[in-house]
């Protein structure tokens, strides 16, 4: 048997074969182009190819005595290191209308083929030659366009994957709220960056649907054996979609993304995640070179795939430093450049974004032409358009998934995602970490912001942040009144129409059951329990019942509206009188960043992947974007312990720890989880989305036509 060294030996001496092939093919196999081919005729696709490439192996190995000495398949270097050799070298001499990418494939094809039992080094080297002989001269007949045809386009890098149609059609989408256009990321709305995130821009890393994170923008990276030191090497060679020329994604670009999502006045999402992760006062972010980025850190973390992974609720993005630099801020937050498979062509606040699929994108072109966002606040009228066939497909409440059903619509279908959305109330104004040194220039604090300037105006907030106060005590009174003054079980029925579960705690229901088991927490429930309720109130120095605000806001998630309205009537019943007022989410948000937010606040968003104390630190860090109602100096400090352990199972238990306090303290209202269902139009079929938040689908560019 062959060791490892004389293997690549080998297979050097394939690839000077295949470069003589290729040379000679581009000198001398190139014939004329056919005079009658209509723009695109007769491209020749990935699939042909690599038919070709295997019906050749086939024959050649077939026609050859048995070896007396072989190869094993363990002792053949993978595709991709046989790949990665010949790539440069390809692209030097393909001929003319040939992509590097499909002769890449070719070798690709011909390589694994010939990689089994039996075959000798001799075999190889002549089979691949030959294979790829063959196949680059029929390649080169097909693929060169006549005058004035399109260029065939550049088919997928996979093997399997099918010949490249050129995009048509336009697909619709309808949601209630689109965010404001714009496009650099520090000052993005959350709305704004998860509709990007899924479309225009592309992050460092995805998950599949299997829950297997996979590389996106960053090619590879390794760790240090002290794991201190993380070391990024970014993908080669893809371009920035623009109308102007800005290079392609490199390490600068990286650096400023960087900076951008997680400096100074960021209100992105992701912001002090990534300035956690990244940016911290022992970190070290240096350019190593065009397409190396190394971090150094004073500890370890388990996060450095966690915020900035495509599809993820609030993930940072890659963003063009050229761009930055050359139009400034102002110009470049109303111009979207990035490097995903679509390109906003229109966007008008309120309306609607348009979008353009990118041909030859280097991951995936769009089977659509055009892709239309439209905002529709009314559910209603979304209803309406989808029933007519104006939308394709879109956010909808379980009530209305209903509706659509009863419809019994030809060729319509549903997708849809269990545990997808976990609804709550939220309870504005427990800014109980002022001091927080987060709240100097990088977060600093609206006006009035305090718990100490609200303790006298909202009832659930304590004049004292020490837990065993009698200020605290009187406010928890009024919390948990509000927690268990609402019927869970019949939100459950009546809203999602049983397609869900009562939950007591945020971010863990649904995916984490069998951790709520683990440590116990299912034991604790906020049981329905009115009378009870009435009796805190009056305890807590409020016999006639209170009045608050609720907010209800559109756009988040298909429901939330609905949920606040029914828990709204719920605690009439125990004397909580709700002012109700509704706005898109994107309207609310800025007092959600200022933390000058006083309302109640009827919500909904995905569940805590991969683990709760990713949302933990995005939605009640003191550091955060934004904040979702409260900042408290316990809270900080047990989160703080749990992003600093690296074991998991002890990570978990101190997620539990944090879990049982914000039970404990009500520091929010946890109601139920949901599925989301979104219906697909006659006109499209179903895709394979990205394993992670669906919400808001991603994958967008895999949708394909009905067939």
């Amino acid at each position: 048997m062959f060791s490892r060294k004389r293997t690549s030996t080998v297979f050097l001496g394939v690839l000077l074969s295949l470069l003589i092939v290729l040379i000679a093919c581009g000198e001398e196999a190139t014939p004329a182009p056919a005079p009658t081919a209509a723009p695109g005729a007769g491209a020749i696709s990935a699939a042909d190819i690599a038919a070709q490439v295997q019906s050749a192996v086939e024959a050649a190995i077939a026609s050859r005595p048995a070896p007396a000495e072989g190869l094993s398949p363990e002792d053949i270097p993978s595709v991709e290191d046989i790949s990665a050799l010949v790539q440069a070298s390809i692209a030097a001499v393909a001929p003319e209308g040939t992509s590097p990418e499909q002769l890449q494939q070719m070798v690709q094809a011909a390589v694994a083929a010939a990689a089994s039992p039996g075959v000798t080094s001799a075999d190889l080297q002549s089979v691949v030659a030959a294979a790829v002989a063959a196949a680059v001269s029929e390649a080169v007949s097909q693929v060169t366009p006549g005058p004035g045809a399109t260029p065939a386009a550049t088919p997928a890098l996979t093997p399997t994957a099918p010949a490249i149609v050129e995009p048509t059609g336009t697909l619709n989408v309808g949601v209630a709220d689109l965010g404001v256009p714009i496009f650099v990321m520090k000052n993005q709305p959350f709305r704004t960056s998860q509709i990007n995130a899924v479309t225009t821009f592309e992050a460092m890393y995805a998950m599949n649907d299997d829950g297997i994170t996979v590389n996106r923008l960053v090619e590879d990276w390794n760790i240090d054996p002290t794991g201190l030191i993380y070391t990024f090497n970014l993908r080669e060679g893809i371009p920035w979609i623009a109308e102007a020329d800005y290079g392609n994604f490199d390490a600068d670009d990286f650096l400023f993304s960087i900076g951008s999502s997680a400096g100074e006045g960021s209100i992105h999402s992701a912001g002090g995640n990534v300035r956690r992760t990244w940016l911290c006062d022992e970190c070290q972010l240096t350019k190593l070179d065009n397409l190396t980025v190394q971090l150094t850190r004073s500890t370890p973390t388990f996060e450095i795939t966690w915020h900035s992974r495509q599809a993820s609720l609030a993930t940072m993005t890659m963003h063009s430093a050229e761009q930055f630099e050359a139009l400034g801020e102002e110009a470049a937050n109303g111009q979207a450049v990035g490097t995903g498979p679509w390109q906003v062509v229109g966007a008008k606040t309120g309306v609607n974004r348009v979008l353009r699929a990118v041909r030859n994108h280097w991951r995936k072109t769009p089977e659509f032409d055009e892709m239309v966002w439209l905002e529709i606040q009314e559910e209603s009228t979304r209803f309406a358009n989808f029933l007519t066939g104006l939308l394709d497909t879109g956010q909808f409440a379980a009530n209305t998934i209903q509706d659509i059903k009863s419809e019994n619509l030809p060729g319509v279908q549903f997708m849809s995602f269990p545990g997808a959305l976990e609804f709550r109330i939220q309870l504005n104004g427990q800014q109980y970490a002022p001091d927080s040194p987060f709240h100097g220039t990088t977060r600093p604090l609206g006006e009035g912001a305090s718990y100490l300037e609200r303790c006298g105006e909202l009832q659930w907030v304590s004049c004292n942040r020490i837990e065993s106060s009698e200020e605290w005590q009187q406010a928890l009174k009024v919390r948990l009144a509000m927690a268990i003054s609402v019927d869970r079980q019949k939100l459950v029925n009546n809203l999602a129409l049983g397609d869900g579960e009562p939950a007591s705690y945020t971010l863990w229901a649904g995916l984490h059951k069998g951790r709520l088991k683990q440590f116990s927490l299912d034991q604790f429930t906020y049981e329905y329990d009115p009378e009870r309720a009435k009796t805190l109130l009056a305890e807590a120095g409020y016999p006639d019942g209170l009045d608050v605000s609720l907010v209800l806001t559109s756009g988040t998630a298909p429901g939330s509206i609905e949920m606040g309205q029914a828990v709204a009537t719920m605690w009439e019943s125990v004397g909580i009188r709700a002012t109700q007022k509704t706005l898109p989410y994107s309207n609310y948000r800025p007092s959600l960043v200022s933390r000058t937010a006083k309302e109640l606040h009827a919500y909904a968003t995905p569940p805590g992947i991969p683990e709760p104390i990713r949302l933990y630190n995005l939605f009640w860090g003191s550091g955060s974007g934004f904040n979702f109602g409260f900042e408290h100096p316990t809270f900080e400090t047990l989160r703080g312990e749990a992003n600093a352990i690296l074991d998991e199972e002890e990570r978990w238990a101190k997620q539990a720890e944090i879990a049982k306090w914000v039970f404990d303290n009500v520091m929010i209202i946890p109601l139920y989880t949901a599925s989301t269902v979104w219906p697909i139009g006659p006109k499209i079929d179903r895709w394979e989305l990205l394993g992670l938040h669906k919400d808001v689908l991603s994958n967008w560019e895999f949708v394909p036509h009905a067939r």
